[in-house]
């Protein structure tokens, strides 16, 4: 009998599942300053396709957009497998995030999740006065005054960056707070002008949660991760290649601005 997992691109789709699953590791570390260039109103309407690529083979589709509404700014990324991965690990999932945008507060986030050993509808307020995140699950948790999402990090970090400079956030990962920094260096990267390369840290020592997550918001950061985002000039500093490590990437296949 012959066993599928023995076919290369079997072997291939394991791959993919494993990288996933896996933290991925780096040693950078920067200690810094937090510089925050994001407003909203300067990408609205903006959406942006890329591929999730795995070794020079692509594995999933991934959109992200943005729409700002009275004084809302709405950040939605979709992930979705490839119909020959989806046969090893279907995922389908979609992320928003619900931002002030005069105060550039995160407010909710919105999850659902429909992924081979997950279906689940997840949302997470942001109560700010009490210092407190709540889900509609009953869970909740304390955060930190000021503390952001990841998704955000995509359009605090675009602007017009020296070499040089340093950055650093406070991220809340669905209970588990981190502290992410970096350092903006050029890029060699086609269409990419600067790169910024952040490492992680914990705020706490992370607790197992009492909950079942999905992949991609369990291995977003972790301990020695590294994560790094490739942009592009003027005037919009689109981020053209995001690398988790050295062997999983996002890399742009289009852009488009506007309602």
């Amino acid at each position: 009998m012959i066993s599928i997992f023995s076919h290369p691109y079997c072997i291939y789709c394991l791959g993919i599942q494993w990288l996933l699953m896996g933290t991925l590791y780096g040693s950078d570390s920067v200690s810094s300053d937090s510089i925050n260039t994001f407003d909203p109103m300067c990408f609205q309407g903006e959406r942006l396709s890329y591929h999730l690529v795995y070794q020079g083979i692509v594995a999933a589709d991934s959109r992200i957009r943005l729409q700002n509404q009275d004084s809302l700014t709405h950040l939605t990324w979709d992930v979705k497998t490839k119909p020959l991965i989806s046969l090893l690990f279907h995922i389908e999932n979609r992320y928003e995030i619900v931002i002030d945008a005069k105060r550039a507060q995160l407010l909710q986030v919105h999850k659902t999740i429909n992924q081979t050993n997950i279906q689940q509808h997840w949302r997470i307020n942001y109560d700010w006065p009490a210092l407190k995140a709540r889900t509609n699950q009953s869970f909740e948790w304390p955060i930190v005054d000021g503390c952001a999402h990841i998704l955000s990090l995509l359009y605090h970090l675009r602007g017009n960056y020296s070499n040089g400079d340093h950055v650093s956030y406070t991220l809340d990962v669905e209970s588990h707070l981190w502290h992410a920094t970096g350092l903006v260096e050029p890029s060699h990267e086609t269409n990419a002008q600067y790169k910024v390369i952040l490492s992680f840290s914990p705020v706490h020592d992370p607790q197992p949660r009492a909950w079942k997550t999905d992949l991609l918001t369990n291995r977003l950061a972790g301990t020695g991760s590294k994560l790094t985002l490739h942009f592009g000039g003027e005037p919009r500093y689109v981020p053209v290649l995001i690398q988790f490590g050295d062997q999983l990437e996002m890399r742009m296949t289009e852009s488009r601005f506007g309602d």
